[in-house]
């Protein structure tokens, strides 16, 4: 067993949306205006201080990147330009072009965040009027015109005729996309098709949700869109975090929360169960169900609250709580009528999120006319035992420990939906493969030289043969890992073409310190958050930077993300690629022989393997698609599209859309892991 040193070192993570979780946070009582807190001005002035004296590119906040932030946080708050009018943007960038810079000095503060999202509110409330107008208007479905869907890079409307054209066509398309669906759902005999009835109130229900989270969004919100706007302008993960998502966060971090275990989602206007979690308090109590529909939330001692139609993260914050707390939900049992309700009491407690864990299993296959036993270790994120549970390079560990003992032939390290985490864990991770050595470099314009972090164990805790499969969203830390197996020779690594290529270290800033020395004092609550903040880049021991171009595979397979725009090179403001001098290290193996024959055995296997097949089909599509920014309103037009694209796919269209983060392996068959299988097959039979 390898005794490790940890360090405290972050590098970047993709965040995920947590659905469960439970502390109380009420949300803006009808009527309140929107107004800067009382600590805005000194939280925005500890960003651009923060940002001017640790960021990796040293920058100045001037006029230019005033002009650059306005942009941002106009886009950020109407990404489809379909709000706002012309005339306020010009009018904007005419009052604040120039000064957002010369704000932060003074009192102004973030004065023009909030004027110009009570602008937003104002236009919002104006568009949803008219939505709700037009739904009762005459739609003629043979008229030759269009709807632009994707309009991020189109003009704002020139003025209200304009906006009311593009809102008009936009009713049109709602009306006769579900026309089209209730007619399909009909013609296959499946229940639940709407008539036009039902449709106008979905979609009167539908506006009238966004026009109520537009007007109930508290100024911490609009404080953080307005100064992540400004964050962003200098790369895509430096970022500005409220308190709530800097508790998100840290979960994400750690796998850890405090609260009641139960992963909740939006439907209908009701917080509904999805799924509780194993071993938490939720499914320990044995009261809450999927498919219950919570609707009530009292903390202990208080009246119950009503969260019908409440967004979903604020009915989160006030479920989560300390661990040892009470707190009272209303359900609707799922197998209950509406008008059915149970009180249900939880002693909220710390819930791990085991999903986010490593995991690994032994799947045998035959190969070549032998058995081969591979075993698979999926590792989500490099986690980090923070708040006293598991470390990832713990579990990993122990994991390859077990395979070991099965005798596994080969073992598949699976990092495709791995966005990063704990740099300390990786280091470690990378070092059960190895004896000893350096696992990754730092830099930083403040370093007289690189840092260069090593496995200092001796051991190897999986000597034997190895594959790294990646993909896209296989990002930081999985690259320094995938990055330092490949250079020292010690396995393949197979997946997309390259990993993400995030190569920059994040270190965060906890913003409440700051402003406790500030004012003398600590706050009874947390207000001012923390940033992210991109200080280092790190190298691997070639000296080559993984950002910007990732991390190539060896042998390149054919993905679910193929064509679409979700790598590092895809980001605004992505820092460029660059490489310092390597650093000594010792190779441990060479497979560059054995790769060409891999790669062509793998390319026959796909060319035969009819769900390649699909998957390139689906790849070709989506090419087909990606330039496309409008579709006919002609009712005759889009049914022809519809059962061309049935002809072809046979499938629904949703299941064409890009995988979510978790469905990398869908339900259905998983290609891309069987032929990594394969080409794990192949390099055991070829080094044996």
């Amino acid at each position: 067993m390898k005794t490790k040193t940890k360090r405290t070192l972050t590098a970047g993570l993709m965040l995920a949306v947590l659905g469960a979780g439970c502390g109380m946070r009420p949300a803006m009582a009808e009527g309140d205006s929107l107004r800067p807190g009382p600590y805005d001005p000194l939280i925005a002035r500890f960003v651009h201080l923060t940002l001017q004296g640790q960021h990796i590119s040293t920058p100045r906040v001037d006029d230019e990147v005033s002009q650059r932030w306005l942009d941002n946080y106009l886009d950020r708050l109407d990404p489809q330009h379909w709000y706002f009018l012309q005339s306020d943007i010009d009018e904007f960038r005419a009052k604040y072009g120039r000064t957002l810079d010369d704000d932060l000095q003074g009192e102004a503060g973030l004065a023009a965040a909030f004027e110009i999202y009570e602008r937003l509110q104002q236009r919002v409330q104006e568009r949803v009027a008219a939505a709700r107008r037009m739904l009762e208007a005459d739609h003629d479905f043979t008229v030759k015109e269009t709807w632009a869907f994707d309009r991020d890079e189109a003009p704002w409307p020139a003025n209200q005729a304009e906006a009311d054209d593009l809102w008009r066509r936009y009713v049109k398309n709602e009306l006769l996309s579900a026309q089209l669906a209730a007619a399909d759902k009909r013609a296959k005999g499946e229940k639940g098709a709407k008539d036009e009835r039902e449709t106008l109130e979905l979609l009167r229900k539908r506006w009238d949700r966004v026009e109520r989270n537009i007007l109930d969004t508290e100024s911490v919100e609009v404080r953080e869109t307005y100064l992540n706007a400004l964050t962003t302008t200098f790369d895509p993960h430096t970022n500005y975090f409220r308190p709530q998502s800097a508790e998100d966060f840290t979960i994400d971090l750690t796998n850890q929360l405090e609260g009641i275990g139960a992963v909740l989602q939006f439907e209908d206007g009701y917080t509904v169960v999805k799924s509780v979690v194993k071993g938490g308090p939720a499914e320990k109590s044995g009261q809450l169900s999927p498919d219950d529909r919570i609707i009530a939330v009292a903390q202990d001692g208080e009246e119950p609250v009503d969260i019908v139609e409440m967004r979903l993260d604020r009915v989160v914050q006030m479920i989560r709580g300390p661990k040892g707390s009470k707190v009272h939900l209303t359900v609707i049992p799922a197998d209950a009528g509406t008008t059915d309700r149970k009180q249900v009491t939880i002693v909220r407690d710390q819930v791990e999120i085991t999903e986010s864990l490593a995991s690994a299993r032994v799947e045998t296959i035959e190969h070549d006319g032998r058995k081969v036993d591979v075993g698979i270790l999926e590792l989500p994120n490099f986690y980090s035992g923070a708040r006293g549970g598991p470390d990832a390079s713990d579990d990993v560990e122990r994991l390859l420990g077990e395979l070991s003992r099965q005798k596994v032939d080969v073992v598949v390290l699976d990092l495709r939906e791995n966005g990063g985490g704990s740099l300390t864990e990786a280091v470690e991770i990378g070092g059960l493969f190895i004896d000893e050595g350096p696992i990754v470099q730092i830099d930083s314009p403040n370093f007289s030289a690189p840092e260069i972090l090593r496995d200092t164990d001796d051991g190897v805790t999986w000597g034997g043969p190895l594959v790294v499969l990646t993909s896209p969203l296989s990002a930081s830390a999985s690259e320094i890992v995938a990055g330092a197996i490949q250079d020292y020779g010690r396995g393949l690594v197979v997946g997309s073409r390259t990993t993400h290529g995030k190569g920059t270290v994040q270190t965060l800033v906890p913003l409440d310190d700051i402003l406790a020395k500030r004012v003398g004092r600590r706050l009874k609550e947390k207000v001012a958050g923390q940033m992210k903040l991109t200080t280092q880049k790190f190298y691997r021991v070639t000296g080559a930077s993984t950002q910007f171009k990732g991390v190539e595979s060896d042998v390149v397979l054919p993905s679910p993300f193929d064509g679409y725009d979700i790598y590092e090179s895809d980001l605004e403001n992505a820092l460029p690629w660059d490489q310092i001098a390597p650093t000594r290290f010792e190779r441990v193996g060479n497979l560059s022989k054995l790769v060409p024959e891999l790669r062509a055995r793998s390319a026959q296997r796909i060319a035969d393997d009819p769900e390649f097949a699909k998957l390139r089909d689906r790849t070709a599509y989506v090419l087909e698609q990606k330039d496309r920014k409008e579709v006919s309103l002609v009712l005759e037009d889009r049914r022809k599209e519809r059962e061309a694209f049935e002809k072809r796919f046979g499938a629904d269209e949703k299941e064409l859309e890009m995988p979510a983060v978790g469905d990398t392996a869908e339900k259905g068959p998983d290609p891309v892991l069987q032929e990594t299988l394969r080409i794990a097959g192949d390099l055991v039979r070829m080094k044996s």
